[in-house]
């Protein structure tokens, strides 16, 4: 149980890496075969496939992750599943000089353990907190 939970978050510091590093590889080597993702105001993403199109937008980044983390709240581990939940904050710089993006929401992910006992997102859904302005 101890090793699972090592491997969780090393999968969560995996996340957080590449996702402001924008590498959407190593994004994608996170998710499980059949993942699904629930983004806010979005449809599901259903399956590898459909998750490295969302990964690779068909146009370019104008923007760069200056900051993006997340405090989980709870782990909790059954079997060959396992779930978390917490908070994520995130931040980015938009290259055409708009005043930077700062966010932060809800997350909840259950992860599947794979045959060679590492550790994928199987589901993630996701909030955005309201901006208070």
């Amino acid at each position: 149980m101890k090793r699972d939970l090592i491997k969780i978050q090393e999968l969560d510091k995996k996340d957080i890496a590449a996702s402001i590093a924008q590498d959407h590889e190593a994004l994608l080597e996170l998710w499980d075969q059949e993942g699904i993702a629930i983004p806010p105001d979005s449809d599901p993403i259903e399956g590898i496939a459909a998750l490295e199109k969302w990964l690779h937008p068909s146009e370019e980044v104008a923007y760069q992750v200056t900051k993006y983390e997340h405090e989980f709240k709870e782990r909790q581990i059954i079997g060959d599943w396992a779930f978390e939940w917490g908070i994520f904050r995130t931040a980015a710089e938009l290259f055409d000089n708009s005043p930077p993006i700062e966010e932060s929401g809800k997350l909840l992910r259950i992860l599947k353990r794979q045959p060679d006992g590492e550790w994928k997102v199987a589901r993630a859904i996701w909030n955005l907190d309201q901006q208070r302005g």
